[in-house]
């Protein structure tokens, strides 16, 4: 089964110090990874959904990240929260229904067809 990733992007400090990002489910931390200091992004999945694709329940997910050096951190940068919600994939269009032409084409029926309430 196929499910979404979610990807957070920054714009790193211009230290040399690592930075750790932190994910949050519902204000939970659930993932922290430490990523060397000129790293700008991160992908992840967060587990969410059935089977089906269906939300599970209802879920916020946000992001940290913060440079840590030996002696300071520095302030702790929030992403914007973001609300999932359940998966659906793109939908077919433009279904055309046409005649075939007769008699190149044709099916053979034994059933009586009844049009006005009369057996044809």
């Amino acid at each position: 089964m196929k499910y979404p990733k979610l990807r957070a992007d920054w714009i790193p400090g211009t230290t040399d110090w690592p930075q750790i990002v932190r994910v949050y489910k519902n204000d939970e931390l659930i993932t922290e990874e430490e990523l060397a200091a000129y790293e700008n992004s991160i992908e992840f999945f967060v587990p969410a959904w059935d089977g089906m694709g269906n939300l599970l329940e209802e879920i916020s997910v946000t992001v940290s990240v913060q440079t840590i050096s030996d002696n300071f951190p520095s302030e702790i940068i929030f992403s914007n929260n973001v609300q999932l919600s359940s998966v659906s994939i793109e939908a077919p269009s433009e279904v055309k229904l046409e005649m075939l032409p007769f008699p190149a084409f044709y099916e053979d029926v034994e059933t009586p067809v009844v049009v006005d309430e009369e057996i044809i």
